[in-house]
Parts: structure tokens; sequence; C-alpha cells
């Protein structure tokens, strides 16, 4: 049996491979869970150091490696380089603010090159960082869960709002120590995640819709705008 998986391995037929495919549950900012796992994801940010003296990089990479140590231990993660179009209207928000104290008219002139942009479509890259928070699973509590909901009409796979609560505070504790290092870790939007798997599944160069494009479920949630979990259809 060992020689067949290292065979099957070396061909790239390994365990992974032969899983069944991911099955998305619910999307908010910051957080992705699926049937078997809940995952925090982060932006990064990335470093010039091409001008960096020797002294400087090996600091630099000492902060880096001694804050994932902390923030993420042993968990697992999936680093991703994804890359999209470059969005005018988020280029013309972005340089919304330098234009304030009467220098010309810099408004108009950022909102052509924002249409510049877009006819342009210029490529960007996005550094992405996922962290598994919690694994899910069928256990006894899980499955006498799902069939309580079921029987009382409700949605058998229902995410308890304790549960989302508990993810958010790890993937916050996870953030605070990413965000203050070299990283510059910031918590991905509930658009950018969605984004993210749509860029996968249709390697179409996209540009990211703007936050605040996903609604929470209904007009009657009683969750904070934002924070309540989006189903995935």
């Amino acid at each position: 049996m060992k020689i067949t998986r290292k065979l099957k391995n070396l061909v790239g037929i390994d365990e992974s491979r032969s899983a069944p495919p991911p099955r998305y549950h619910t999307i908010t900012d910051g957080l992705m869970v699926t049937a078997t796992k809940a995952e925090a994801w982060f932006d990064l940010s990335t470093s010039n150091t091409d001008t960096a003296t020797d002294n400087e990089k090996i600091a630099n990479l000492t902060s880096v490696m001694t804050a994932a140590g902390k923030a993420l231990g042993e968990r697992h993660c999936h680093l991703k380089v994804l890359w999209g179009r470059y969005n005018g209207a988020s280029y013309v928000e972005e340089v919304a603010g330098l234009y304030e104290g009467g220098m010309g008219d810099g408004r108009s002139w950022a909102a052509d090159w924002g249409e510049r942009i877009d006819e342009l479509g210029l490529p960007q890259r996005h550094l992405m960082l996922g962290v598994v928070i919690e694994f899910r699973n069928a256990g006894t509590g899980t499955a006498v869960s799902t069939k309580a909901n079921a029987a009382m009409g409700g949605d058998p796979e229902r995410i308890s709002d304790r549960a989302l609560a508990e993810w958010q505070v790890a993937a916050r504790r996870i953030l605070k120590t990413l965000g203050t290092s070299p990283l510059r870790a910031r918590q991905s939007s509930a658009e950018k995640i969605a984004w993210m798997l749509s860029r996968e599944t249709a390697r179409i160069k996209q540009a990211i819709p703007r936050d605040g494009a996903i609604k929470a479920p209904n007009s009657n949630s009683s969750c904070p705008p934002r924070q309540c979990p989006t189903p995935i259809t």
C-alpha cells in the first residue's frame, strides 16, 4: 500500500486530489465557511526591499517570521497570489483625498485617468492568506444539532451565532499580530473572498466588487451591518 501511495503521489494523484470538491456554506467579512472548516482570510501588503541593506532585509524577514509564528502557530494556512483587473473607480476613490486642497481641477483629472485605466485593463496582483480557524466535523454534537434544526423546520446546516462570533474573535486575534508586522495584514472583505472563489473557478481577470455589494440575508435580520453570514447559492 505504501508503494502504491508513493507512486500515486509521484504523478500527482494524492489523497487531496481524490477528495470531493469543497462545499461552500457562508461568506462574511474576513471569514469563509465550508462544510468541513472555517477559515479566516486576510489581504497582505508587499514591500520593496530592492534598496534595503542586508541587515534590513534580515530584520524584515525576522519580524515576519516572529509575527507569523506567534499568530499562526501550527494552523493550516493557504497563501494565494491572484491577478485581477485594476479598477478605475477604485483608483478615483483612493486618490480623492489628494485633491481636497483645491490644487487645480484634480478630481476631473483623476476621473479621466480612471476611465483610461479601465480602457487599458491593467492587471493588479493580490496576495491573500487563508488560515483555518476550526475544522468542522460530523461529530455527535453536530449531528444532533443538524437533526434538531431540520425537525424544527429550520436550516439543517445553520451556523450558530455563537460559533460565528468565536471564529470572528479568533480571526481578529490573528489580525492583531499580522497587521502590525511588515505584512500589514488586513481583513478581506466578503466581496473580495467571493471574488477569489469566482476568480479561481472562472479564470477571469475581473475587478473586485466594491465593498458593500453583499448585504445581510434580509432586512429584518438582527445582525449588525456587514456581520451577517451570506449563504452561497
